[in-house]
């Protein structure tokens, strides 16, 4: 009786552990070294006409001193998620948002920020200051503008 009890409880806890995974995706880190380094956006809907970024990888993107003086950063939604959704472009004067958004004020290490592609994409030019700089990946809806549940992930220039 006790086993049939403990699979009654395993079995639904393993599904829901199943669904989850890419909720609990650990994070990573990976060194670029090039011109051009690169971080693939996921968006996913939630089933109530709303959106969240789901991840972003690697989730810690590390700019190796052997990288050219500025390199470049680029975002890029990946899978559907390019038809259905876009960076923010550059904010309007009355509009702090923007597709990447710095959490410290880095336009001086971070410039010439945009999104491209008709905003399946978004760029910026990396003058490589030595810190880490956490971010937040902005995306919204094509079409009605609704706005992503954001993501904050880091990058370290050495």
């Amino acid at each position: 009786m006790k086993s049939k009890t403990l699979w009654v409880a395993a079995v639904p806890a393993l599904l829901l552990a199943g669904c989850g995974y890419e909720y609990f995706r650990a994070s990573t880190t990976t060194p670029c070294a090039s011109a051009e380094c690169e971080v693939a956006v996921s968006v996913e809907e939630d089933g109530l006409g709303g959106c969240t970024v789901l991840y972003a990888t690697p989730s810690t993107l590390h700019v190796l001193s052997q990288a050219p003086k500025p390199s470049l950063v680029r975002w890029r939604i990946s899978g559907d998620g390019a038809q259905k959704y876009e960076f923010y472009g550059p904010p309007p004067p009355d509009q702090q948002t923007r597709g990447v958004q710095f959490k410290t004020d880095n336009d001086v290490v971070f410039a010439q920020c945009g999104a491209i592609k008709s905003g399946a994409e978004f760029q910026c030019a990396n003058n490589r200051t030595a810190g880490s700089y956490a971010y937040t990946v902005n995306l919204k809806r094509k079409g009605s503008g609704a706005a992503c549940k954001p993501l904050d992930p880091i990058i370290i220039n050495d």
